[in-house]
């Protein structure tokens, strides 16, 4: 029925056969083509669905540790949005704050639970943390009046600012952070503080009351040394060092000044104390001890030494010499 092989003008059968076989396989592969298209397509939707609910789910596991951790530590959670300018909360701020529902707008609760005097400084730190060119971290202290109850209490907060865009564009995008009651560690500061001024006010008058008893003493000690200055014995004190604390003019004239030295270097220009001080033996003994002496002037004098304890505690020697010289005659 079909012409043979090569007769012109006529389309032999296979070649016929041929061409509707490889019609139907392009049709057949561009089905397969569309299938494996939407497969994929399928494919890496699903990936992404899957991927956005492991988001998901690891979004909603650390809300939760962040939850534990802040009902752990009574504290409460916060987040402003600078562009809208409403804030929103969770559990903990609402019991801190005394609020109701879960968001406000920011001015609201500025001007309506944040005690006045404490809001412009709190206002501050605000706008630092928010400032795109140079944000400081937020911290601060602050006193609220409760929107339920009217209690006042301290909150302490911390706070840091999300910032999108370079340049000019850049802009605070979000601000989170965290609140927590302070009201009983500022009454236990306060306590403290209080007990510390008063005992700085006691210890100032304490102070005051010793220094007007020194200066008491120092005047009834001038007052005998006045008086000691005027006798016609010599008087000298003498230190556990050996040094001359105190010499009347009696005893200056007749022996010269002392200068700091001991009294073997100046009265007898010795390196060591003499061996068998008189002097001494008062403080040793710690009873009046009495004897005669004749001093490097070459006169006599009756000594008598009397050990007594100065106001500091230290130990020290009375000694009044008598020149005797001419009743020795």
């Amino acid at each position: 029925l079909d012409a043979p092989f090569g007769e012109p003008g006529v389309v032999p059968a296979v070649e016929r056969l041929s061409l509707a076989f490889f019609g139907c396989m392009g049709l057949f592969m561009s089905a397969v083509a569309a299938l494996y298209r939407r497969t994929r397509e399928k494919a890496v939707a699903y990936d992404r669905e899957q991927a956005l609910r492991q988001t998901y789910r690891e979004k909603e596991l650390l809300a939760q540790q962040r939850q534990l951790a802040l009902d752990a530590a009574d504290m409460g959670w916060w987040q402003y949005n600078p562009i809208t300018r409403v804030a929103e909360w969770d559990a903990g701020y609402k019991r801190i704050f005394g609020v109701s529902g879960n968001t406000r707008p920011n001015d609201e609760i500025l001007s309506q639970i944040i005690h006045p005097e404490d809001l412009p400084a709190l206002w501050t730190k605000v706008e630092e943390a928010l400032d795109p060119s140079n944000p400081r971290p937020y911290a601060a202290e602050y006193r609220i009046r409760r929107a339920d109850d009217g209690q006042e209490r301290w909150i302490e907060a911390y706070g840091v600012a999300t910032f999108e865009g370079e340049g000019k564009d850049r802009r605070a995008v979000n601000f989170v952070g965290t609140v927590a009651d302070i009201t009983e560690r500022k009454r236990a500061e306060s306590i403290l503080k209080g007990a510390k001024e008063e005992l700085e006010r006691r210890v100032q008058e304490r102070t005051g009351e010793l220094e007007q008893a020194r200066r008491a003493v120092e005047a009834e000690r001038q007052k005998l040394y006045d008086v000691l200055e005027t006798l016609p014995v010599y008087v000298a004190l003498l230190s556990k060092d050996y040094r001359v604390p105190f010499a009347n003019r009696f005893f200056r004239e007749r022996f010269g000044e002392s200068r700091g030295q001991r009294c073997y270097e100046f009265l007898f220009h010795r390196a060591e104390p003499c061996e068998n001080c008189e002097s001494y033996k008062a403080m040793k003994t710690g009873a009046p001890h009495h004897w005669e002496w004749t001093g490097p002037d070459g006169r006599n004098y009756d000594i008598h030494d009397f050990p007594f304890t100065e106001a500091d505690g230290s130990p020290m020697i009375l000694e009044m010499g008598i020149d005797v010289t001419e009743v020795k005659k």
